[in-house]
């Protein structure tokens, strides 16, 4: 450094004691690429963005740059979720604040060649969140409609199960 009340210059490197840091080690004087900003940064540090950059970086690395990337497929409450980004000329209006899209909402979509209303309900026939083949989703109206069909298959599998529990029941008495 030159002297001690002007600006260091890019490459200038000092202990963190004659910067009035408490850690110890060395100082470099950087800028950052992507926005300029000059301040010191450790030379071991690997990095020569500023902070605000690299967050600002690391929350876009939505593709294949982040050490995290799943291809584009997650899985939340057991439902597939694909990313097609908030700006997809086709499913904007399905797509959430996040960029994803249900994958049964859009197969289904795809299928009657039309955006899904908020309202319309895409149910699984077989209760597989994960099975989204065209043939075992339905399209429904709404809510109260999908309640009251989720509402029949509960009934269904209570009576498929007495009957097993029956069956067993009546298999012991013919064995006697």
């Amino acid at each position: 450094m030159s002297s001690s009340d002007s600006k260091p210059n890019i490459g200038d490197i000092v202990s963190a004691k004659d910067i009035g840091f408490k850690y110890t080690g060395r100082y470099i004087w950087a800028a950052c690429p992507d926005c300029g900003l000059e301040r010191w940064k450790r030379k071991d540090e690997g990095s020569s963005l500023c902070r605000v950059c690299a967050l600002k970086n690391r929350k876009s690395w939505v593709d294949h740059r982040n050490p995290h990337w799943t291809g584009g497929r997650i899985i939340k409450k057991g439902y597939i979720k694909i990313l097609l980004g908030k700006e997809h000329p086709c499913f904007s209006s399905m797509v959430d604040s996040t960029g994803y899209i249900l994958e049964h909402r859009m197969i289904m979509a795809k299928h009657l060649g039309r955006l899904l209303e908020k309202w319309e309900i895409v149910h699984h026939i077989n209760e597989d969140r994960q099975d989204n083949r065209l043939e075992n989703l339905e399209l429904l109206p709404n809510k109260a409609e999908h309640r009251a069909l989720t509402a029949i298959q509960e009934y269904i599998h209570r009576l498929e199960g007495k009957i097993q529990e029956l069956s067993e029941r009546l298999s012991k008495y013919e064995e006697v």
